[in-house]
């Protein structure tokens, strides 16, 4: 038996998996101990309260847009008598199962083929929910069960059926068979750990909802996923050329080492509706894989060199731990497999190796400016790098710089300077170097003029330049001539004046994971502040106000313990700006406007 879905209720399940809220809870909610170990796709619930009170909170931001159906929806799971409101709740998905479910979900270690084609196959997956229950038989209102199922109505004359596992759990679907046949065992838990690892884990305990996918389970969907990537990596070879092609088999390449050395896929989201909502990716990789040998960086803390870049309005900051025995590794193969599709030797003599085997970390931040002054929208980069040797680091920057001096390829000739005598400014030697662009506009194919990109980015030198220094015990770098500038950059190395100090940065970071290998931060307010007045001229928004200091969009990556992890935390203030910024329509069209086509689901 299938389930027909309108497009308006699809729209409500993927709000409320989207916009849930509950303090952070530690751990893997006890409602996966009764999910099967070979369980394809699980989403999870922590709590089925605070989730239906978080609802309630989107639904009062939307006000006038709020979504009728999601209401009444919430206002019928809270008057369902027996629902044990402050349990977790798990769901299990089989992707395109057969009808034979006899043994489903029993843990084993056979391919899951059923041995024959008798069964008629479903078009779409099987769900099985497992729901917390305080008293099963106010639950089901005193059914009697029926071959170990108990039937419940459901809206549009359709029918769920319950069945209680004991211990405060029950499980429900739309398929009695599937019901019947589901193994809820106790005793799962160290198990499902083990699956999706301490990546797994600390995104289930950070989040109010999670998903993990089993990969092994996968390979079929996984294969097909594939065979469509790989058409339309041929159609951007054909459109995009052998560059084109060969990144896009970068990708390929990627996806495929994820797939052999992957052990889970696993997403989450955190709503707080008084601070942000924070989105949640990671990878468990299996032990011993290439992969998990470079995902052991326990010690990783790349925050800490925020503390040692400019402060000031900024488009973009990042921060990087390179110290991780792991990291090193990854460095290192890399580094290894560059040189070695050096046919040219252009790297020859640059030490690249020693400089990755040598880097602890550092810092960027990107600084405001107006691209349409023509200043150079990177003249403001600033750099912080800490070494294990920074001379040898200073020298192998010299050797670039040096070794650049007169490439001519692909139209492009490139002129570059570097000063190793250096200059005293701020108590340091400032090193200046010099990149200056050269293009010829027939050489581009009639697009845009060379020279006038080489401008927006650079200013009138038309390519980086600036000073290298030592201050702070690491290394700086700014991409202006401007001395003043570069002060600023040796007295944030020193820890004076950083970005890392700034109230609204602090906020942001302190909705991160701990252990970052990396964090970006993204300026949403200066950001909007510049392209705002541009919108407003070319009739994209009717009138733009210059938007007060919002704490920034971030980002922190995880790599530790055999997985790595990705989340992305977006301020509840910068959500609103960008909700009033967007057109009504837009907005119209977003919370529901078009057809209402069915699916099945």
């Amino acid at each position: 038996m299938q389930v027909r879905i309108t497009r308006a209720h699809t729209a409500l399940v993927f709000a409320g998996i989207t916009t849930l809220t509950l303090p952070a809870i530690a751990g893997t909610p006890a409602a996966i101990d009764r999910v099967p170990t070979d369980a394809p796709v699980v989403f999870g619930i922590n709590n089925v309260r605070s989730l239906l009170a978080d609802i309630d909170q989107f639904n009062l931001m939307l006000g006038e847009d709020a979504n009728a159906e999601m209401m009444m929806g919430v206002m019928m799971i809270r008057g369902m008598e027996g629902l044990n409101l402050d349990g977790s709740a798990a769901f299990v998905v089989y992707p395109d199962m057969e009808d034979d479910h006899a043994n489903l979900g029993e843990d084993d270690d056979d391919d899951h083929d059923n041995g024959d084609d008798e069964g008629e196959d479903h078009d779409e997956p099987t769900m099985i929910a497992i729901v917390p229950v305080s008293d099963f038989a106010a639950l089901t209102h005193g059914r009697e069960p029926v071959n170990g199922l108990v039937s419940y109505p459901l809206p549009e004359d359709q029918t769920g059926y319950f069945r209680d596992i004991g211990d405060g759990f029950a499980l429900f679907g739309n398929d009695p068979e599937a019901v019947l046949g589901f193994d809820g065992s106790k005793g799962r838990m160290k198990a499902n750990n083990t699956l999706i690892g301490q990546a797994g884990q600390g995104i289930a305990g950070d989040s109010d909802i999670f998903m993990y996918v089993n990969l092994a389970e996968m390979g079929d969907e996984i294969q097909q996923a594939r065979e469509g990537m790989e058409e339309q990596g041929q159609m951007i070879g054909a459109m995009g050329g052998p560059q084109a092609a060969q990144g896009f088999g970068s990708f390929l390449s990627a996806f495929d080492s994820i797939v052999e050395d992957g052990q889970a896929f696993i997403t989450g989201v955190n709503f707080d509706a008084t601070a942000g909502v924070a989105f949640d990716v990671g990878v468990q990789f299996k032990p011993m894989t290439k992969s998990e040998g470079y995902l052991h960086n326990a010690s990783a803390n790349a925050r800490q060199y925020l503390n040692h870049i400019p402060s000031g309005e900024y488009f973009l900051a990042g921060a990087m731990d390179f110290s991780g025995k792991g990291v090193q590794h990854l460095l290192s193969d890399f580094m290894d497999q560059a040189e070695k599709q050096d046919t040219q030797g252009m790297l020859k003599g640059l030490n690249l190796l020693g400089m990755a085997k040598n880097a602890k970390g550092g810092a960027q931040v990107l600084g405001a400016s107006n691209p349409m002054g023509m200043t150079g929208l990177l003249t403001n980069l600033y750099a912080y790098y800490e070494s294990n040797d920074n001379d040898a680091m200073i020298d192998s920057l010299a050797g670039i710089y040096k070794s650049a001096d007169g490439i001519d390829a692909e139209g492009v000739s490139i002129s570059s300077s570097f000063d190793e005598k250096g200059t005293d400014i701020a108590g340091t030697t400032a090193h200046a170097y010099k990149v200056r662009f050269a293009t010829e506009q027939q050489d581009m194919g009639g697009m845009m003029n060379p020279q006038m990109i080489s401008q927006i980015m650079f200013g009138p030198n038309l390519g980086p330049a600036g000073y290298i220094g030592e201050a702070g015990g690491g290394i700086i770098q700014t991409h202006t001539t401007d001395q003043n500038a570069y002060t600023r950059a040796v007295q944030a190395a020193q820890g004076k004046n950083t970005l890392g100090a700034l109230d609204l940065v602090e906020q942001s970071a302190s909705h991160l994971q701990d252990h970052t290998v990396l964090e970006f931060y993204f300026g949403a307010d200066h950001t909007l502040n510049t392209v705002g007045p541009m919108l407003m001229m070319f009739g994209v928004v009717p009138e733009f106000e210059q938007l007060a200091p919002h704490a920034p969009i971030a980002m922190g990556f995880t790599a530790d313990g055999g997985g790595a992890t990705m989340r992305t935390w977006v301020p509840m203030q910068v959500i609103g700006s960008i909700m009033e910024l967007v057109p009504e329509e837009a907005m119209n069209s977003i919370n529901g406007g078009g057809d209402d086509d069915e699916m099945d689901f």
